[in-house]
């Protein structure tokens, strides 16, 4: 079939295509594999960036969470003492309106008794005005009717007049 130079010549070809056939596809595969390497690269930065963001959210989110913690705790504290005031505002309205029942029951028997004193005095004074009319006061040759203030007086040498007589 062949010769051997023609043999020679063939395999050289053949062998040289296979070299440049070889070297164009592992350029090829090695710009592929580059370009690979480098998009890896930049999804790599971008995961790298986008996992500083998420720590950085994370960081944010943790500091609004204790901040609101804090927040509620507080407001937890205020509603308790809230509480406490008004149970202890509670208890001072019960016993300010016992105070005021009380003050209101001594108002009434004051002025029950005040009410009997005067009615007391009334019968007191009645029977003095009507004692002073009946009992006469004598004083130095006088008889005073009524309180010796008034001098209502009966002289001696007037004794037979029925009637008072005025100094």
């Amino acid at each position: 079939m062949f010769a051997s130079s023609e043999e020679a010549t063939l395999t050289e070809t053949t062998h040289s295509t296979q070299i440049t056939s070889s070297s164009s596809v592992d350029t090829e595969d090695l710009e592929r594999v580059t370009q690979e390497r480098n998009e890896a690269l930049k999804e790599l930065k971008k995961v790298k960036d986008e996992m500083v963001e998420s720590e950085k959210s994370r960081k944010q989110l943790t500091d609004e969470l204790q901040k609101v913690k804090q927040e509620a705790k507080s407001a937890v504290e205020e509603c308790r003492a809230l509480r406490n005031r008004i149970q202890l505002a509670e208890a001072a309205h019960r016993q300010a309106q016992g105070m005021e029942m009380d003050y209101e029951e001594v108002v009434q028997l004051l002025e029950a008794e005040i009410t009997e004193l005067k009615a007391q005095l009334a019968d007191q004074q009645g029977q003095t005005k009507a004692r002073h009319r009946v009992t006469p006061c004598y004083c130095s040759n006088t008889m005073v009717i009524g309180p010796c203030s008034g001098y209502v007086c009966f002289y001696p040498s007037l004794q037979s007049r029925s009637e008072p007589v005025s100094v």
